[in-house]
């Protein structure tokens, strides 16, 4: 029994982290008229965010900025000007849908806090 409930996790985490699959779903939600009107800024906004997760080069789990700043001993960085950082410094980077403040990215936490600070001192 506990080998099966592996199994699915397994299973589950690879279809999260796949992006044909993923852009399958979406496609699949617009045909069915789930991500129309009002639908659209839940199941087509997350489903999108999903795809971006499925990056290879970004690792599982996620890094929220609260995080990244209280190592720092600063004010929280705005998410998208972490972001921008991270992308012009040459890393993987992407929102994660499980937390609004949080990350994915391949950079190691002792840089994100480095560009933390330097984006605190702009």
């Amino acid at each position: 029994m506990a080998s099966l409930s592996v199994c699915k996790t397994t299973v589950f985490d690879n279809l999260c982290h796949n992006a044909s699959y993923l852009t399958e779903m979406l496609n699949l939600a617009k045909q069915w008229g789930w991500t129309g009107n009002d639908t659209e800024t839940h199941l087509g906004k997350l489903l999108k965010q999903m795809i971006d997760e499925s990056d290879p080069k970004l690792p599982f789990g996620y890094i929220k900025l609260d995080e990244v700043a209280r190592h720092a001993k600063i004010n929280s960085p705005p998410l998208r000007t972490m972001m921008s950082a991270l992308n012009k410094e040459g890393y993987a980077v992407s929102r994660s849908h499980i937390a609004s403040n949080a990350i994915k990215t391949n950079c190691p936490m002792a840089v994100c806090i480095r560009i933390a600070k330097e984006l605190q001192q702009c």
